[in-house]
């Protein structure tokens, strides 16, 4: 009498769990990534002032980091681009009001630089970017 073997199939691995455990590792990084960001971009800590007031969305916003790096509306600008571009903003519009972002640990000669860039390329009205104290 003979035994006759039998043939097994070949191994099938089940892989429509994992994809869905992928996925949802995929979507919850992604959500969730997004949430490191600044709001306006460039994380800087802002000095606090008890006399800081919101500013209704001004038209050009020169960030300075703690390391002296200028941006201007969150694109990385030397000292020429950053007179350029109010240049460019105070022709195209008369009523420009230039907000500085300036980091709490910035140099002050970065920040002078700056006002004195805007006011060299015709910017008039200057402000300051704080933060309330917290209470």
């Amino acid at each position: 009498m003979m035994i006759r073997r039998r043939t097994k199939g070949t191994p099938v691995v089940q892989i429509v769990s994992m994809i869905d455990v992928m996925f949802f590792l995929v979507a919850f990084l992604m959500l969730f990534a997004t949430f490191d960001r600044a709001p306006d971009g460039i994380m800087v800590d802002l000095p606090r002032a008890a006399s800081a007031q919101e500013q209704p969305a001004t038209e050009l916003v020169i960030t300075i980091t703690r390391d002296g790096v200028f941006y201007v509306n969150d694109r990385h600008a030397t000292v020429q681009e950053l007179k350029d571009i109010v240049r460019q903003t105070v022709a195209s519009s008369s009523r420009v009001v230039v907000v500085i972002r300036a980091d709490r640990n910035a140099l002050w000669e970065s920040i002078v630089t700056a006002m004195d860039a805007v006011s060299e390329a015709g910017g008039a009205a200057i402000s300051f970017s704080a933060e309330r104290p917290i209470p």
